[in-house]
């Protein structure tokens, strides 16, 4: 009991969803998640269900197209009538462990249709991830790695505007280029508040590659998930 509880309190870094597909021993996984954390995650995880059941599978360690493989199809010897076309809610709780929520009923072939749509044809955008440091959250700018900066530099934009769950923040772009550095200056404190955010938290920048877009989508710790969650039993 002790250890199910020590489990249940370990901080959740990541919430993603997935469908399991009946006809499909693949899993889809969001590549927000696999840019975010390309740096630790292995070809090897553990994904532990509502049901008590632990899952182990394979990564294909593809930040472009991340894919579950050997072992998802084997899910269904455990359901094998009830994981059907289920959605599936991913936490992930770091050194390739993740809590899984089963959600066992079909999703509707609307659902089924945009799911596999969104995971398959992705829009020509850059992704770069920071985990913020004490100084970054409460920090009145932020530097920017040299490929994202590079990137926002070759829009020749003076300005972004950071895009959130619920609302833009403006923020003006601080190039140096003695130093070669790129930063996201006034505004970004105000971003840092609106969203609460602290040190530990884990953000992924979205930045589309063609134009000179001022959009930037930010996501926090996670990514919206669009699915409607049937009932988990």
């Amino acid at each position: 009991m002790a250890a199910s509880t020590s489990a249940l309190t370990l901080r959740v870094l990541w919430k993603f969803g997935s469908i399991h597909f009946s006809h499909s021993d693949i899993g889809y996984v969001d590549r927000h998640f696999a840019a975010a954390f390309q740096n630790e995650l292995g070809p090897t995880w553990s994904l532990l269900d509502n049901n008590g059941h632990t899952h182990v599978v394979t990564y294909n360690m593809d930040t472009v197209n991340p894919r579950i493989t050997n072992g998802w199809g084997q899910m269904r010897n455990i359901y094998p009538e009830r994981l059907n076309d289920s959605h599936i809610s991913f936490d992930y709780v770091g050194n390739n462990n993740f809590h899984i929520t089963i959600y066992f009923g079909a999703c509707s072939q609307e659902r089924r249709e945009s799911f596999i749509y969104d995971g398959t044809n992705y829009p020509d955008t850059s992704l770069f991830s920071v985990k913020l440091t004490k100084s970054q959250a409460r920090g009145s700018h932020l530097d920017l790695q040299i490929a994202f900066g590079n990137l926002i530099r070759s829009k020749g934009l003076t300005q972004v505007m950071l895009l959130g769950q619920k609302d833009g923040v403006m923020c003006s772009v601080l190039v140096s280029v003695t130093r070669n550095s790129t930063k996201f200056g006034k505004g970004w404190k105000e971003f840092c508040t609106e969203y609460g955010l602290k040190e530990g938290d884990v953000l992924v920048f979205e930045v589309n590659n063609l134009g000179n877009d001022i959009l930037v989508e930010v996501y926090i710790n996670g990514c919206p998930c669009t699915v409607i969650h049937p009932i988990s039993v």
